[in-house]
């Protein structure tokens, strides 16, 4: 076997870069104006790992050109970071006092909507795990989706003095709850343009001070199970059919792209509540259905941002506080941190991370600590 030519692993190694540098650039636009390149941003952590390994290469080949990697990834550093932060915790006696913890889940219909992969056979067993997760987290304030208020799901009701849901224009649908310590002052449903998804805004009385908390499910794929099923044979590495493969594939691209672009004009219609409010305190919180590099992350986070001498940012909390990629989602092969909480600098977030060890649903519970400045 001949010896690969150094020049042609140079080549390749620029090439990875370079494609590394677009989807850091054009995963946070607006696929409205660019397309497919939008798209990108699923690739990057796959890029990442090939220049790592092309890092790893030049230590044995030829040292001189680990530069090239090396200056691809710091160039990319921050939307690196974003993927996957690498925050250390706060020391609970470090923190500060009067904090707001704030749980958003994806109940999936306090798991009536899902097959549990750890063996619990009942609905009344799932609601059982997931009263001993919420009482062990202690949340001042719940953002819950796909979770309607029942007699069902009174364990978990009963637990908290307020409570309110929204659904969607058609009132049907996605069911948003909020159940919170706090009296909830008023409501208001954000009209994000969606027949089955949802939004709305809870006006609470944290303390004496006015916060709007924004409850958000934004457009889903829409994968047939079918189509899941088959996405989860093809990362496993079990579809040798290259025709089924191709066309499951495409497929699926196709509706993620179609999905991505409803997402952006409803994040869009958030951040333009969020502009017409931004001497309030904010909270959002939800399933946005959207990868942390996207245009609606970006979109969202920068409506957040509070114009004055010196701008300050919103906070992407388990950005900012949390540690590794999060997955809050991990069902047939597909693994992303698609269940959110941001702030606007009003606050300042602590300890974010994600509930791993409760499978009542097909979404993990994300937890943060907030800080009322």
């Amino acid at each position: 076997m001949k010896k690969i030519p150094i020049y042609f692993l140079v080549t390749l190694n620029i090439l990875a870069v370079v494609i590394l540098w677009i989807a850091a650039i054009f995963s946070t636009l607006s696929p409205n104006v660019y397309g497919w390149l939008s798209l990108s941003g699923y690739a990057l952590p796959f890029l990442v790992i090939i220049n790592i390994a092309f890092l790893a290469l030049w230590v044995f080949i030829k040292k001189r050109f680990i530069l090239i990697s090396f200056i691809g990834l710091v160039v990319a550093y921050k939307p690196i970071i974003l993927y996957c932060p690498l925050n250390s915790s706060t020391a609970e006696n470090n923190l500060p006092k009067n904090l707001i913890t704030i749980l958003s889940y994806n109940t999936s219909n306090w798991g009536t909507f899902t097959t549990s992969p750890d063996k619990v056979s009942t609905n009344e067993e799932k609601m059982e795990h997931i009263v001993s997760m919420l009482k062990e987290n202690d949340a001042d304030i719940l953002v819950l989706q796909e979770s309607a208020l029942s007699d069902y799901s009174k364990p978990v009701s009963s637990m908290y003095e307020y409570a309110d849901t929204i659904s969607n224009k058609n009132n049907r649908g996605v069911i948003l709850t909020i159940l919170s310590k706090y009296p909830i002052i008023k409501k208001e449903k954000i009209n994000i343009e969606s027949n089955k998804n949802a939004c709305g805004a809870f006006w609470l009385d944290v303390n004496g001070k006015e916060v709007i908390v924004i409850n958000a499910h934004l457009e889903v794929m829409r994968f047939s199970m079918k189509e899941r099923s088959q996405f989860s044979t093809i990362v496993h590495g079990n579809q040798k059919d290259k025709d089924s493969i191709r066309s499951t594939s495409h497929t699926l691209i196709e509706k993620i792209y179609k999905a991505t672009k409803i997402r952006a004009r409803q994040a869009e219609i958030i951040a333009e509540f969020i502009n017409s409010h931004n001497d309030t305190p904010i909270i959002i919180a939800g399933d946005f259905n959207d990868i942390p590099n996207s245009y609606v992350h970006s979109t969202i986070l920068e409506a957040l941002a509070k114009d004055g001498d010196e701008k300050e940012e919103g906070y992407n909390c388990y950005a900012h506080t949390g540690f590794g990629p999060g997955y809050t989602f991990k069902h047939f092969g597909i693994r992303v941190r698609i269940d959110n909480i941001m702030c606007s600098p009003h606050f300042t977030p602590y300890n974010c991370h994600i509930i791993s060890d409760i499978n009542t649903s097909d979404h993990q519970p994300i937890v943060c600590k907030l800080y009322m400045k």
